[in-house]
């Protein structure tokens, strides 16, 4: 039961950015990144975002290799996913994780679905009427068009470059979302577009580290990964909350 609770933080918003972790409202903060050095001017910050979204102007779609650790001071140990991920503008996603336990996410751009085959079970949320649902597809489909105007109606942003890697400092300027996270670190390695790695900090010694590997720019995709046709003998838990199905 505990690692399923965990495996919901993790789909809602790359998995945990607005949801109270159960380290609750604690000011005490996780365990943040070693010091990143002085932070660039904001001439700086602004030529080297710049670029990213320069090159990311030509990019449609996105693959990858994901994986995800967890840890919390309530938990025995830590807890790592591992899958793969498929983004494609403006809002579709397919990610599957593979391990400790099977679970396929897919968005297409209106329903967000979470599937677990294995107990043959579904979640179905309208992305517009779903407010967490909503965030998760905005946090995915910053990696590949990214908006400081948007980001910073949230978060003070400030931006580091220690060892040829450019990072995004974010801490939330809601003193409610304040009292669970920290600060969000989104990792790019130099003259890349897309980010390798996402860091949430949250309060009381938690954090989620999620990292891409072997990221193709807009590999061959076909459309209907997009879409979840509900198998037959899968119960749709939530159905009674997905108004309009």
């Amino acid at each position: 039961m505990q690692y399923r609770i965990f495996l919901y933080v993790v789909v809602y918003l790359c998995l945990i950015v607005f949801a109270p972790t159960a380290s609750g409202s604690n000011n005490n903060e996780g365990s943040l990144p070693k010091p990143l050095g002085n932070p660039l001017t904001s001439e700086e910050m602004a030529e080297a975002i710049g670029k990213i979204k320069d090159s990311q102007k030509n990019i449609d779609a996105i693959s990858a290799s994901v994986s995800q650790t967890k840890k919390n001071p309530l938990l025995n140990k830590e807890i790592t996913t591992e899958g793969t991920i498929v983004l494609k503008k403006p809002n579709l996603l397919h990610w599957d994780i593979a391990r400790p336990e099977r679970l396929t996410t897919i968005a297409d751009g209106r329903i967000l679905w979470i599937y677990h085959p294995d107990s043959k079970e579904a979640q179905r949320f309208v992305i517009a009427e779903q407010l967490m649902a909503k965030q998760t597809m905005e946090f995915f489909s910053s990696t590949m068009n990214m908006s400081v105007e948007e980001m910073g109606k949230k978060f003070e942003i400030a931006a580091y470059r220690p060892d040829k890697n450019l990072i995004l400092e974010m801490k939330p300027k809601s003193s409610i979302t304040a009292k669970y996270l920290a600060a969000i670190y989104v990792w790019y390695k130099e003259d890349k577009a897309v980010p390798y790695k996402f860091e949430v900090i949250g309060k009381k010694g938690s954090s989620t580290v999620t990292e891409f590997q072997n990221i193709v720019l807009n590999p061959s995709v076909k459309e209907d990964i997009f879409r979840f046709v509900v198998p037959a003998d899968v119960t749709i838990t939530n159905a009674d909350e997905s108004r309009g199905y």
